[in-house]
């Protein structure tokens, strides 16, 4: 079975242009393809706006492929695939007739100049050392350049200069340095609640934290009137939100709010939608591990607290009234069952096979009923 995973791809201003989806793997392309063609539930689930979806020989040439809405998917086609290819190249034209968007993965100066006007977006080889004057000469002529791989954060500012319009890579993920900073007034808030419901605080007090930060209330409101929650009728009470969200649903949403309280829309954020999908995969596979889906839930939305703050994770772990079992795990990611389940998710995010393999074995997890667990959590 295909493990499918799912990368943001990022626009100059580090905001998510589009979601990547490739199987791990990298043998699981067509039934990825199926997934999206067929599969109206897996749809629902990924909700984005725009999928970037690397294909190679056999799914570009799959009758399913034209199945796909060209309104929110983009067919980039891999580096081994031939444009030249006469079915190849007759398929290209096929989808451009019908609206696609196209990428070409693996652009270097050595590929044929005169296919590339074929292409909305160009995918460059970082391999080779980049050519300054070929960078400029497509740029001028109107392309979209991407870069994958990107991890330091001095990269990103290096290749944003060079003309590239988008960004694959954790560098959104790691700091470009570490040093300790104040916490902003507004996470303190958060904080200041979440230790609240984890010690069973006082309703009253809780709800008088929640009025001292309207941004804080207004989103709360907003959460509970969205159509998740499908309430029949628009709650203005802060007490009511409280008592009918419950403590649990409560903490995970605080959690969250952690990683969007700095403006803007948080779902363009990579950060809080890295914690996001980290947070519910853990929750979603803790069961075949037998570990609490809440702590594990915790464990993977905090981990990113130390680029999100600023500050080391021991400083965090003070400042907050936390479960004995996470802070341990997010301090020593193998001291327990929640800090190597974390270590296997970042594993499978960075497609480190050999470290996915070895936790995998440790927490006695079967690795096709992982690849479906990841598939159910996307």
């Amino acid at each position: 079975m295909a493990t499918i995973v799912k990368h943001p791809i990022l626009d100059r201003e580090g905001n998510i242009w589009a979601y990547e989806l490739r199987d791990r793997d990298g043998d699981g392309t067509k039934a990825l393809l199926y997934l999206l063609a067929y599969d109206l539930e897996f749809k629902e689930r990924l909700e984005e706006d725009r999928i970037y979806l690397p294909v190679d020989r056999e799914t570009l040439l799959d009758e399913s492929v034209t199945i796909l809405d060209p309104k929110y998917i983009w067919i980039a086609i891999k580096s081994e695939v031939d444009p030249r290819d006469p079915e190849i190249l007759q398929q290209i034209w096929n989808l451009k007739e019908k609206g696609y968007k196209l990428a070409l993965e693996g652009v270097g100066p050595w590929v044929d100049s005169s296919l590339l006007p074929l292409f909305d977006l160009l995918e460059i080889d970082r391999e080779q050392e980049l050519d300054e004057k070929w960078i400029g000469e497509l740029k001028s002529s109107g392309f979209l350049l991407l870069a994958r791989g990107v991890e330091e954060a001095e990269t990103f500012i290096e290749l944003k200069k060079a003309g590239f319009d988008y960004f694959q890579g954790y560098f959104f993920a790691r700091p470009i340095e570490t040093k300790t900073r104040e916490i902003d007034g507004a996470k303190l808030r958060i904080m200041e609640i979440y230790g609240m419901l984890e010690g069973g605080g006082d309703l009253d007090k809780i709800v008088e934290a929640f009025k001292q930060d309207p941004q804080l209330t207004i989103a709360l409101l907003r959460y509970i009137n969205s159509p998740y929650f499908g309430l029949q009728k628009e709650v203005s009470s802060v007490r009511f939100a409280i008592n009918f969200i419950g403590p649990q649903r409560l903490k995970r949403w605080l959690t969250l709010m952690l990683y969007a309280s700095e403006g803007g829309d948080h779902r363009t954020n990579p950060l809080y939608q890295l914690a996001k999908s980290r947070a519910n995969l853990m929750a979603h596979i803790a069961k075949l591990a037998g570990l609490d889906e809440e702590k594990a839930y915790l464990t993977g939305v905090l981990s990113l607290v130390e680029i999100l703050l600023g500050v080391p994770m021991q400083h965090f772990i003070k400042s907050i009234r936390i479960d004995q079992e996470v802070a341990s795990a997010l301090l020593d990611r193998t001291s327990n069952g929640y800090g190597k389940l974390l270590t296997l998710i970042i594993a499978h995010e960075l497609g480190n096979r050999v470290a996915l393999e070895r936790y995998l074995e440790e927490l006695g997890i079967d690795g096709n009923t992982f690849a479906k667990a990841v598939l159910e959590a996307l």
